[in-house]
């Protein structure tokens, strides 16, 4: 699958129909799945006195029904697959989390709590369907993206390593992914720049 050509499946991640359409797009193009990395995010800061419901509500169904739809789906499928083997299949969730949820970002009280249910959906999920051989875990990245750029500031000058270079976060992923990772399960990690 290294030539094969990526695929697309639009829609509205915190839809129901969005996420069994991701799943049966991926089983279509390649005839199994094997790994699904939830990272869909959006933010709408605001002091929790002054939130309006659709600040709320926007926050919580991009990160947390987001990140729920794709894994029922993928996780219904994983099952299915253990039960035609008699035994294991192979399942890899890998969730983004952030910290926010044990620190409380001020003025992210919708964020945070969407990171808190990602976290616990994580947990729950290894918990459940680990016996049918998925593996779920989540990080909590410390990156400097689109997303983090005020809250993380510029890039240092003098060139020299970003340790909030994206590019750290990426081989923690890969690994969770894979099956050298088939011992790990329901856990949490910080990740950033070689840490």
């Amino acid at each position: 699958l290294h030539d094969a050509l990526p695929i697309f499946s639009p829609g509205d991640i915190g839809d129901w129909a969005t996420g069994q359409q991701i799943v049966a797009t991926a089983l279509d193009a390649y005839g199994r799945l094997d790994i699904l990395v939830n990272n869909a995010g959006v933010l709408r800061d605001r002091m929790v006195f002054s939130m309006s419901e659709p600040e709320w509500d926007l926050v919580l169904r991009t990160h947390l029904k987001g990140h729920f739809v794709t894994t029922r789906f993928a996780t219904a499928h994983w099952r299915e697959a253990s039960k035609q083997a008699g035994g294991p299949a192979y399942g890899r969730v890998v969730n983004t989390s952030s910290e926010a949820f044990l620190l409380g970002s001020s003025g992210q009280p919708n964020y945070a709590a969407a990171k808190a249910g990602i976290a616990a959906l994580t947990v729950t999920t290894a918990r459940s369907c680990g016996k049918y051989g998925v593996r779920a875990n989540a990080i909590c990245p410390r990156a400097r993206t689109a997303m983090t750029a005020d809250l993380m500031g510029a890039v240092p000058p003098g060139g020299g390593p970003d340790p909030l270079d994206p590019a750290h976060v990426a081989p923690l992923v890969v690994h969770l992914a894979s099956p050298a990772a088939d011992a790990i399960n329901g856990e949490v990690f910080v990740v950033h720049g070689g840490v």
